[in-house]
């Protein structure tokens, strides 16, 4: 048996690539910049979800499930009416 170590074409074995080790950083460097920009838009909704919530209640009304026509945006419900800001759509309660 051979006691040197065999080289193939995809390197030494048991070592990694030269380039693994950069691509390994730079998809990490990557992952924590997405998720860090998850992390900043997901407070950021959660500040907008409050403040449409308050200027909904400031305003007599509520806010309810998405509008089915449009998919823009969520109902305002007040005690006669369902409304769409987004398209228009009002349907009657």
């Amino acid at each position: 048996m051979d006691t040197r170590q065999r080289h193939t074409r995809r390197g030494v074995p048991g070592r990694k690539p030269a380039g693994r080790d950069a691509a390994a950083r730079r998809t990490d460097q990557r992952l924590e910049a997405v998720i860090a920009r998850l992390e900043a838009t997901e407070r950021r909704q959660r500040l907008l979800e409050g403040t449409v919530s308050g200027l909904a209640r400031e305003l007599g009304a509520s806010i309810a499930g998405s509008c089915g026509r449009c998919e823009q945006s969520y109902f305002l419900v007040r005690s006669d009416a369902l409304y769409c800001p987004a398209c228009g759509y009002r349907r009657a309660l």
